[in-house]
Formats: C-alpha cells, structure tokens, sequence
C-alpha cells in the first residue's frame, strides 16, 4: 500500500511539473515569439502606415477646400468624415507642438461647425476651409509651405495701410488694416504649427496695438505710423526673410508722399543729365577724318 501510494504521489507530481512546463513553453516560447513579431512588423510598417496617414489627410484637406469653394455639401461631408477621423490617428510627434496641434484641431473644429450649420454661409466656407488647407500643408511640408507666400500679401496690406495713414484717410485705414488683419487670421494656424509661440504672441499684440490706432474714433495716424515702422521685424521674423529685406513699406513721417516721389524723379533726370553730358564731351574730343561724320549717340531711354 505504501509503495502504490508513493507510486501516485510521483506520478501527480510528474504531471504537475510537466504541466508547468508545458505551461511556460507556451508562453515563452509561443507567445513571446508572436509578439516580438507583431512588435517587429508593426515598427517596419509604422513610418509607411505614418507616410499613408499624412498623404491621405493631405489629398482630404485639398479635396475638402475644393469642395467648399464651390459649394458642394456632400462632397465636403465626406472628406470632413475622412479628416475628422484621421486627426486622432496621426502621431504628431516631430511634426509640430503642443500648440500646433490645438490649431490644427481648431481649423478642423471650425470648418466642420461652418459645414454643418443649417444656413451655411459661403463666406464662412471659403475661409475655415482655406485656413484648413494651409494649416495641413504647414504640418507635411516644412520647407515651401503655401502660408509663406502670403508674405508679399501681408507686407502690401501694411503698405497700403501706411499709405493711408500718411494721407490721413481714416476710411482707407480702417479698410487696409480690414485686410492686414483677414489675411494674418488666414495663416495664423499654420504660422502656430512651424513657428515657436513667441514669434505668433509677437505678432498678435502688435496686431493688437495697430488695431487700436487704426479704430473709428480712436484714430492716432502719427502712432500708427510709427508702429507700421516697428511692425517690420516681427513680419521679417514671422516668414523667416532676412533683417535687411524690403518689407515694400514707404517713407513713413511726412503728409505728402508725392514730394518724395518728385525729389526721385528729379535725382533720376539729373543723373542721366550727367551721363549724358559727359558722354557727348567725351564724342567731341575724338578726332576724326576730315570729311566723315560724326556717330549720332543714342537717345538714352529708361527702363523700369
């Protein structure tokens, strides 16, 4: 009896030890290959499914901006669907900030509210969708974005508004800094998403400052003059252009720009004068044969 109860007592323990070992080995050797090969393949098909991601919300956000400029409700339904859900899908690690993001879902929020109100405003379409657009193609392209074309805009619109303000044409200033501010609102999102928030809280309160000077009944000219000159920097610095390029703002200070415009005319006419004069002295003291006739010199045109 002993000997058959030591007999069942080996064999109990000998299933229990092979049944742990069996247990281990598929965990260890079963499950652990498994998901180091799921690890393996996701890690190889990550950047690919990443590249996918981004080229998909690009050819969306282009179709959705298509579709709102003209006014097609349905088509824009369904790419606002196919951006709407690739948002939360994309890693924006090395992409953009914190605060690129919240803009970035900001644009999105915006244009999907316009395209769902009951009495949908075309203007309202036009806007949150281009806003949309520039915003994605600032997160995919770093360099050559479209929001960096709107530097030639935006540095026309000061110049315009400084024009004004030198006229003292109070209407035209609150007209020129009308479109300084819509075209600034228009690239913002997709400034936010490449440039450090400093540069955009820069540009902001001094948008801030030139709206107050440009208001109905608080017009001060002679300031906004010179917060147009001050203003220079920070949109060199916005679209990254060198300190030392024109920002196409005019001599600012003076009531009559037209006197400046004369004063060139007049230094043009003077050097060509002076071009002119010397070569016709340097014509008479060449010598030349008796009997031939003297070159007619050209008649000196300008270009511009």
């Amino acid at each position: 009896m002993k000997a058959r109860f030591r007999t069942v007592i080996w064999t109990v323990a000998l299933l229990a030890v092979l049944a742990a070992g069996f247990t281990t080995f598929s965990e260890k050797g079963l499950a652990a290959p498994q998901n180091g090969s799921a690890v393996s393949e996701a890690s190889q098909t990550a950047p690919a499914t990443q590249a996918q991601k981004l080229a998909v919300l690009e050819q969306a956000s282009e179709a959705l901006y298509q579709a709102m400029q003209s006014g097609k409700a349905e088509e824009a339904q369904v790419e606002m669907e196919r951006i709407t859900s690739l948002i939360g899908m994309i890693s924006y690690q090395g992409l953009t900030g914190v605060d690129g993001i919240h803009e970035l879902t900001a644009c999105v929020m915006d244009a999907r509210t316009a395209l769902l109100k009951a009495d949908p405003s075309p203007e309202a379409w036009r806007t949150t969708s281009a806003r949309l657009r520039l915003a994605v193609d600032s997160l995919l392209h770093a360099k050559g974005a479209m929001w960096l074309q709107y530097y030639k805009v935006l540095a026309e619109d000061s110049e315009k508004l400084n024009k004004a303000a030198v006229e003292q044409n109070g209407q035209a200033v609150q007209r020129s800094f009308a479109d300084l501010k819509d075209h600034y609102e228009l690239i913002r999102p997709a400034a936010m998403i490449r440039k450090e928030p400093s540069d955009i809280v820069a540009m902001d309160s001094w948008l801030s400052y030139v709206g107050n000077m440009s208001a109905g009944e608080k017009q001060d000219l002679q300031a906004l003059q010179t917060a147009l000159a001050g203003g220079q920097g920070l949109l060199q610095n916005l679209f990254g252009k060198q300190k030392d390029e024109p920002v196409l703002l005019p001599i600012a200070g003076y009531s009559n720009p037209w006197h400046w415009s004369f004063l060139i005319g007049l230094w043009i006419l003077l050097a060509l004068g002076y071009t002119a004069y010397r070569k016709y002295t340097a014509e008479q003291e060449e010598v030349r044969p008796a009997g031939a006739y003297g070159q007619k010199s050209g008649d000196g045109k300008r270009t511009w």
